[in-house]
């Protein structure tokens, strides 16, 4: 096949067809139950930055790994987050996602579908296509790019808050039909762009529905189980349009004490007590997308190796901020890693 697919999950826009002066994409994710955010950080004030940090230039992969390992040294000889990092901590909140609202679907919970919006090279043979919710919009920043110089058209399918994993899913405490509806119209979409490469990468949490008019318990048997058949559905639907998926794994989530914004505006800077670390559930997470991925003839690809470096991961290196809150990292630091994570995707 002479096409190429990055599926990753994410969030998304109007109807197909929508018509409009181009506007960047309102970020809604906060809004909806995916991902859960009780201590919202508030809104953010100040303008951007207009000196952009090291990291507005793409990293080798020895140059990000060095990047953590050094801001971890910084961290344990106790310093504080350079006053250069980037952007503005008031701003942080905002350094997100530019795809433009009829380009996503998600505005609106009901949304079913949104025009297609190529990126990178639009005139490339090859094509890759990015499904999922908000995190697939996180990592189109920095993909768009690498895209570009390799000849690879970018075509992001996003509906926020959405999984596309093949399973039952609920919003605001009812089921949620139109998700699983944009998930039927985007892989019939990606089955006509005939792709050769496919990248799922999704948040690791969701509102799986019971059955029984209620939702199942996050880590329960009963969650994995049926989180890895979704994960196994989706693989092998995606593998019958593309000799090549990859399943892109999520990012660790920060707890409320580690979150980038109160956390370092409570520990006046400080960038040790605001590390994050990988446990437990972060590995089991991690294996069970793995070995669902890898059941169903796929690939798998740890997105925290772009983000920790011996389990440890700062909240800020290479003067930048690598997460924006407790779940998405900045669109600074994707476009940093973006080249990184283009030839581990196999773009």
């Amino acid at each position: 096949m002479a096409l190429a697919v990055l599926v990753v999950l994410a969030l998304a826009a109007p109807a197909a067809g929508a018509v409009g002066a181009p506007r960047a994409a309102a970020d809604v994710s906060t809004l909806l139950p995916w991902p859960f955010d009780p201590d919202p950080e508030p809104e953010p004030g100040a303008p951007p930055t207009t000196d952009p940090p090291p990291s507005s230039q793409p990293a080798t992969a020895a140059q990000v790994r060095e990047s953590l390992r050094v801001a971890l040294q910084a961290a344990d000889r106790g310093r504080r987050v350079p006053r250069r990092t980037g952007p503005p901590l008031e701003t942080l909140v905002d350094d997100r996602g530019t795809l433009e609202d009829r380009c996503i679907a998600g505005l609106d919970i009901d949304d079913t579908q949104h025009d297609i919006c190529p990126l990178g090279d639009t005139s490339g043979r090859r094509t890759v296509a990015i499904i999922g919710s908000s995190h697939a919009s996180m990592w189109v920043n920095g993909l768009e790019g690498p895209a570009a110089d390799r000849g690879v058209r970018l075509v992001p399918f996003v509906k926020f808050g959405c999984s596309p994993l093949v399973m039952r899913t609920r919003v605001y405490g009812k089921a949620w039909p139109a998700c699983a509806e944009y998930r039927k119209w985007a892989l019939a979409r990606i089955a006509e762009l005939s792709p050769d490469l496919v990248v799922v990468s999704t948040h690791s949490y969701t509102n799986i529905d019971n059955g029984r008019g209620g939702q199942l318990r996050e880590g329960s048997k009963r969650y994995e189980r049926t989180y890895a058949r979704g994960m196994r559905r989706l693989v092998s639907r995606l593998g019958a349009v593309s000799d090549d998926v990859v399943v892109l794994g999520s990012v660790a989530r920060r707890g409320p004490a580690v979150r980038p914004l109160r956390c370092l505006e409570r520990e006046d800077d400080r960038l040790a007590p605001c590390e994050n670390r990988l446990d437990r559930r972060d590995n089991a997470i991690r294996d069970r997308d793995r070995t669902a991925a890898r059941a169903a003839g796929g690939r798998y690809v740890d997105a925290n190796r772009l983000t920790c470096e011996r389990r440890r991961c700062p909240v800020a290196a290479a003067d930048t901020y690598v997460y924006r809150d407790f779940s998405h990292v900045s669109r600074t630091w994707s476009l940093y890693v973006g080249g990184v994570l283009a030839q581990r995707l196999g773009m």
